[in-house]
């Protein structure tokens, strides 16, 4: 790295400090601590001493011991979030819950399940890899993630499913690649689509919050190794790896065709610990306003 580019980003930085001085910014909220501008502001906010917040947009999909400590404080929806981020070695009064603005007062529903319209999600690749370790991911696991439902659901004479790209993929790209006799791409907005599901079936995803609040159960078909790495090659979290008693989790075919033809439900008392009923940034607030003083 030259010289001329290290003082151009010491003159950035600068820059950022006087602006963020000049308008009385007292705190940083960001969406997560990997990028390079958000590391920039995070060291800036440290020199400043003013607080900064990592804002978990989702339930996490991977877990290690590096990433989102960056930030003063991290902020999670629920208590499972936090709990597994304190398992990985998180300061416990360092992440906060806040809930969710669009999902306060969440009722909860009797799911249901059954095989009359099935929704399933794809596998999608991650565009980011945590930053303490390299994760080799092979696109193909996409087709193969569906080929293995596909099989498994075609033992209960099930002949066609909806399935649901992730939206940072082409569903074009699938459509040269899926067996379209059994895959009927979904383009429905979201929560239209699970209303009219039956039964979704899918991996570690933010969807399966949304589905219970839809009163449809989600099968959670995770296939990892022995390591607890997913098919993608990254560390399931607690609510996705089976640990958790309240989500049956199936981590091969034969677990996947256990669940179904037992129809193990998700226990929905689940969603409160998923999810904080009431939206409180409270302590967010609180540190704001004591760093201050």
């Amino acid at each position: 790295m030259s010289d001329t580019f290290i003082n151009k980003i010491k003159d950035f930085e600068q820059e950022l400090k006087i602006f963020f001085v000049t308008n009385n910014i007292v705190a940083l909220f960001i969406s997560n601590d990997r990028g390079f501008f958000e590391k920039l502001a995070i060291s800036i906010f440290k020199d400043l001493g003013l607080p900064s917040f990592s804002f978990a947009h989702g339930l996490q999909f991977w877990l290690n011991d590096y990433d989102w400590k960056r930030a003063d404080y991290l902020v999670v929806w629920g208590i499972l979030s936090k709990q597994d981020f304190v398992n990985m070695g998180f300061n416990s009064e360092k992440v906060l819950i806040s809930g969710h603005p669009e999902k306060i007062n969440i009722a909860k529903k009797e799911l249901r399940f059954d095989v009359t319209d099935i929704l399933v999600l794809g596998n999608s690749l991650n565009g980011v890899n945590p930053s303490n370790e390299y994760t080799l991911t092979d696109r193909s696991n996409c087709i193969y993630y569906l080929y293995l439902i596909q099989k498994c659901l075609k033992e209960f004479n099930i002949t066609k499913v909806r399935f649901r790209p992730h939206p940072s993929e082409n569903p074009d790209w699938y459509r040269k690649n899926i067996d379209l006799n059994f895959y009927e791409i979904d383009d429905l907005d979201l929560s239209s689509s699970l209303v009219s599901s039956s039964l979704v079936i899918g991996p570690t995803s933010t969807v399966f919050l949304d589905a219970l609040i839809e009163g449809v159960n989600y099968v959670v078909f995770e296939p990892h190794n022995q390591f607890g790495f997913g098919l993608n090659g990254y560390r399931i979290p607690s609510m996705y790896n089976g640990d958790n008693e309240n989500v049956p989790v199936a981590k091969s075919v034969v677990e996947l065709r256990e669940i179904l033809k037992e129809k193990k439900l998700v226990n929905i008392s689940i969603l409160n610990d998923i999810c904080q009923e009431k939206y409180d940034l409270e302590d967010v607030y609180s540190i704001i306003n004591t760093s201050k003083l």
